[in-house]
């Protein structure tokens, strides 16, 4: 890693030399396009000039998320507690919490970095837990089956 190396726009790491834009990877680069786009700018204040691992190339993917529909479909209750992958700071927190009530149905939403989860509550017939994982994965946040031993 040089030190003369520009900081990367999104996450804070070096530019790469061969790289002609201001971003580690094409991830950061399509992430912080996206979140200006969407109004969500105010992430960079939150996250307080800490730096934040590059966006996984595994956000950027499509996914196949069978699983979560059918944990949500086998739910007792509309909610559920999933692992989610690419929490880092407060701005992160605050990022899913927006996307979450963006969506229509979603009642609650608890971000748990410690524990790298979030439990969310939602309207039954209205919201789509699926939906949901899709928008957060495109802007770099993994969701999956929660951790053995959590609650559901």
């Amino acid at each position: 890693m040089a030190n003369n190396a520009p900081a990367c726009r999104h996450c804070g790491s070096p530019v790469p030399a061969n790289r002609a834009d201001e971003f580690c990877c094409a991830g950061c680069a399509y992430v912080f396009e996206l979140l200006h786009e969407q109004g969500l700018g105010q992430f960079y204040d939150l996250k307080g000039g800490q730096p934040l691992p590059p966006v996984s190339p595994q956000a950027l993917r499509e996914r196949d998320y069978q699983w979560l529909e059918d944990l949500a479909n086998a739910a007792p209750k509309p909610e559920l507690t999933l692992a989610v992958q690419g929490l880092s700071c407060v701005g992160c927190v605050w990022l899913i919490e927006k996307i979450f009530l963006r969506h229509d149905g979603a009642l609650r939403i608890n971000v748990d970095v410690v524990r790298g989860e979030v439990r969310l509550s939602w309207r039954g017939g209205v919201f789509s837990p699926l939906a949901f994982a899709r928008d957060l994965q495109a802007f770099g946040y993994l969701l999956g089956p929660p951790h053995s031993g959590g609650a559901q």
